[in-house]
């Protein structure tokens, strides 16, 4: 592979990736980088499909190659329920509790990738619960 080509990363490999990084201390570290953070993002979501079950090696998320910038897409509390599958009311009382981080722009203003990350722990949470009822 040459460095010019994008990579691509499956929902499987981004949620390994993402499950023996710190990704909290990435995202808050590289959260003004216009060519990291977007990577980020692309990584939560992909690993939040693969954790969910949504995801499988045909659903790789292709990394921009060089040159290439992704954007810091911010979306409202419908917009979040929708690409989650949680309901508004969950959505606003996690950012009410103060788990899932927004801020006040009209409505509440959720970054995607902060909404990737609260996903994947909602998913390890998910897969926690299971694993303790399993045994």
């Amino acid at each position: 592979m040459s460095g010019s080509e994008p990579v691509v990363i499956t929902p499987r490999a981004a949620w390994v990736l993402l499950a023996h990084l710190d990704a909290k201390r990435l995202r808050r570290t590289f959260r003004a980088d216009d060519e990291v953070y977007p990577v980020l993002t692309a990584l939560g979501l992909s690993a939040v499909a693969y954790e969910e079950g949504s995801g499988d090696a045909a659903d790789g998320m292709i990394i921009a190659g060089p040159g290439e910038s992704g954007n810091h897409e911010c979306v409202n509390v419908g917009e979040a329920a929708k690409r989650s599958g949680w309901s508004p009311r969950t959505i606003r009382a996690a950012i009410e509790r103060g788990d899932l981080r927004a801020h006040r722009s009209g409505g509440y203003c959720i970054h995607s990738m902060d909404l990737a990350a609260w996903l994947f722990r909602q998913a390890q949470r998910e897969r926690r619960k299971k694993e303790k009822a399993a045994a």
